[in-house]
């Protein structure tokens, strides 16, 4: 998802919220290797459920999209030709060009 909302909210919130508790919880992280591991296994944890989450939203992205819609893009907009007969014995037209007049039967 490369989207304004999405990146505005990922690095001008969340990695200001995420920094900063680093920061307040720093001297709690130093004062033992059981916080410090503590919080290691936090960040894996969560990192891992992102990683997760974003690739069942691209998945899902992904399965929305119909494979055929780009061969349907000019029928939808009504730019089909209308179907006219054309003669072939008219010699007032353009070479190359077919001529507009309708067969009248």
């Amino acid at each position: 998802m490369n989207n304004l909302p999405v990146a505005t909210l990922r690095y001008i919130v969340l990695f200001p919220i995420c920094v900063s508790i680093l920061v307040m919880q720093e001297a709690w992280i130093e004062a033992s290797a059981s916080h410090l591991l503590t919080t290691t296994i936090l960040f894996i944890g969560t990192h891992l459920i992102l990683q997760s989450t974003q690739t069942s939203l691209m998945a899902q992205s992904t399965l929305d999209t119909p494979p055929d819609e780009a061969d349907e893009f000019p029928q939808r907009l009504g730019l089909r030709e209308p179907e006219v007969e054309y003669s072939t014995g008219d010699r007032n037209r353009p070479s190359g060009r077919p001529s507009c007049s309708k067969q009248v039967s």
